[in-house]
């Protein structure tokens, strides 16, 4: 990936606003545009404006498609054909009765269906698209017969879609996952790179660029849950195939990984002597190939090892090194390569006995049934709204309640943002390309790839599938009246940021959230994981597994903490004294952790040393912050001598000088 995109990727995600480009999906997108494409045709050709309603349809249900096996993508896509067929024929009838009624009728609509969850949480997106399909049908109102023709036409587009998706051209259903363990491996190979170029500047005695320690664990460790994610989900009731298994060994792989890349920062940054080191150099070096080779084989259905195996055999050479930490650290790559290619290549072998994941059931009850009360009310209030003024598609105002609206209204406003954002790029967009486009048929051309790119990127940001969206939805209604697209444009602009300002407006004042934990309770949690991190390693006797998990935890105790950070600063909630003294901590815990793993990974780090005094010293400092009782003891003479006990000294710094700018006034 281009360096400028990584970095943006990475500010992006620090501010939980996803940009994920490894999740272009080219062949899904191209497989929905076909579906959509051939039924704008038809309604051209036939001269039947209503035929459109065929091309949303099957374009909502290419979005429903939740990936993954055929048999859960039936069951989805399936629930969504039918609720959705549904929604259309009684919210056309519905848009017959006057105004106010038809209000009522339609957040009733609105509210079953965002009760979906209460039997599934996989059924959200479902939810949330039949309430769109009803929004909008309540807008193309008509009697009985017009009602059922809509449902017709509305059932025909799904079917259709149905038959391309999972008939007729259909995709591997490991293919998302693989494209997020890449991101794994590729993220690994950006940090690599850097302490290359540190070591690098360093040994030729010049001022080395700093290291971002926490912007290359954050991204990794995300990367990483994020996999793991997406690999349970395809476990649910189903048997782990060898094609899930090895998939599940490259994570844990690419996690093993980056504990050995996080002691390797630790070296470099503690060790001078490492710049001296020619081998070192030239050890990052060909640990950035190997990286670059797995993440290449991991997007093809049958990874070679025999790149793999290479690069194994490659890092172990560097074994020879006389610095002892360089050969220790050789082997421990070169063994991880190792163990990653020989599973590989035992692809045709049987997989061992193992039973899938159980499905989720319903999420609790009181989030679903308030977040279902207040999108339906506010859902109303924005058609009253709309239907009073007169707006012209006013359904696209209601629309992007719908899909802005979440259940917490911390993850509302970044929605709101994008959606607004990205509705203002595509309806300019669209403006233009209604302008340039001479005829309907030459119009018909460009929407086709609109279609494809709005599903190829719907994964990727938000955003940017609203602005494919914008233009895509603009473009295909100029169509049936063509010459009018600035027009139309306009009226998306305007409804989609109107929507989206109630959307979150609704968050916040109907039933809203409880209040979130303070900031302060997240930096505690993340102190304490380091903390047990760092014991579990002093105590010694732990097994590889539970040191493992320990720094796992600690990792996402960190990133949770940096993440809320940076979404206070952005929000503007963080004081400057505060944000510094924060962020100082935050530093300090993530240096904690580089230390700690060196030392679990071979350095002598003086295990067994007074690890009961360090957990004490840390619940001390977390009292302290959370209640202002009196600084932590100082740590035990043989505690402090060790690398983890100066470490965790300089937490106990940065931790007090914390507490006194929470103490301070402002």
């Amino acid at each position: 990936m281009i360096a400028p995109l990584l970095s943006l990727t990475r500010w992006l995600q620090s501010r939980a606003i996803a940009l994920e480009p490894e999740q272009t999906g080219i062949a899904e997108g191209l497989r929905s545009a076909t579906a959509v494409a051939s039924l704008v045709l038809l309604s051209q050709m036939v001269q039947m404006p209503l035929l459109t309603w065929a091309a949303f349809s099957a374009f909502w249900t290419c979005l429903a498609d939740p990936g993954g096996f055929a048999r859960n993508r039936l069951r989805i896509m399936g629930l969504f054909a039918a609720a959705g067929t549904l929604m259309a024929g009684l919210a056309a009838w519905v848009g017959t009765l006057p105004a106010v009624p038809a209000t009522l009728c339609l957040t009733l609509l609105v509210f079953l269906c965002s009760l979906l969850p209460l039997k599934d949480a996989a059924l959200a997106q479902v939810g949330v698209l039949a309430s769109v399909v009803a929004v909008v049908a309540v807008d193309y109102p008509g009697p009985p017969p017009h009602a059922a023709a809509l449902s017709a036409i509305f059932l025909g587009g799904t079917l259709w879609a149905l038959l391309i998706c999972l008939v007729l051209w259909r995709t591997h259903p490991h293919q998302p996952a693989r494209r997020a363990i890449t991101a794994i491996y590729r993220d690994l190979g950006a940090m690599c790179a850097d302490l290359a170029a540190r070591h690098k500047a360093d040994a030729d005695g010049a001022v080395g660029p700093p290291l971002d320690e926490a912007t290359h664990r954050r991204a990794v460790r995300g990367n990483i849950e994020r996999a793991r994610g997406m690999l349970d989900r395809l476990a649910i009731n189903r048997q782990a195939g060898r094609a899930q298994q090895d998939l599940e060994a490259a994570v844990e792989a690419g996690d093993r990984l980056l504990a050995g890349l996080i002691a390797l920062e630790h070296h470099l940054h503690s060790d001078p002597a490492a710049a001296q080191r020619r081998l070192f150099g030239q050890f990052l070096k060909d640990l950035s190939w190997a990286l670059s080779e797995a993440g290449t084989q991991l997007l093809t259905l049958t990874p070679v090892p025999t790149g793999i195996e290479a690069a194994a055999t490659l890092l172990a050479a560097h074994g020879r090194d006389a610095a002892p930490f360089d050969a220790h650290m050789a082997a421990l790559f070169a063994d991880t390569f190792r163990t990653l290619s020989q599973r590989w290549e035992q692809a045709g072998a049987a997989p061992p006995p193992a039973s899938g994941k159980a499905a989720p059931g319903g999420v609790h009850p009181a989030p679903v049934w308030r977040h279902a009360a207040r999108l339906a009310v506010t859902v109303g209030a924005v058609r009253l709204v709309t239907t009073h003024f007169g707006l012209p598609y006013a359904y696209w105002a209601t629309m992007a309640v719908l899909v802005v609206m979440q259940p917490h209204a911390a993850v509302t406003w970044p929605r709101m943002v994008e959606r607004s954002l990205g509705s203002i790029v595509g309806g300019l967009a669209a403006a233009l390309l209604a302008w340039l486009v001479p005829t309907p048929h030459f119009m018909l051309l460009v929407i086709f790839p609109l279609a494809a790119a709005t599903i190829a990127f719907r994964a990727v940001n938000y955003t940017l599938f609203v602005a494919c969206l914008t233009t895509l939805f603009v473009l295909v209604i100029d169509l049936g009246a063509f010459g009018h697209g600035d027009a139309i444009a306009a009226s998306r602009i305007v409804n989609n940021v109107l929507g989206s300002l109630f959307g979150l407006l609704g968050c916040l004042l109907l039933w809203p959230d409880p209040p979130p934990a303070p900031f302060t309770n997240q930096v505690a949690q993340a102190i304490k994981s380091n903390i047990a991190y760092a014991v579990t390693v002093l105590g010694g006797g732990a097994t590889p597994d539970t040191t493992d998990a320990a720094r796992k935890q600690a990792g996402i105790g960190s990133s949770t903490a940096e993440v809320a950070l940076q979404r206070m600063i952005l929000e503007g909630r963080a004081r400057p004294d505060r944000r510094r003294a924060a962020a100082a901590l935050l530093a300090a815990l993530r240096r904690l952790a580089g230390v700690t793993t060196a030392v679990w990974l071979g350095e002598d780090g003086g295990r067994h040393a007074e690890a009961g005094a360090a957990r004490a010293v840390g619940d001390a400092l977390i009292v302290t912050l959370l209640v202002g009782a009196p600084e932590p003891p100082p740590l035990p003479p043989a505690l402090a001598a060790t690398p983890i006990g100066q470490a965790i000294a300089q937490v106990i710094e940065s931790g007090m000088a914390y507490a006194a700018a929470l103490g301070a006034k402002g």
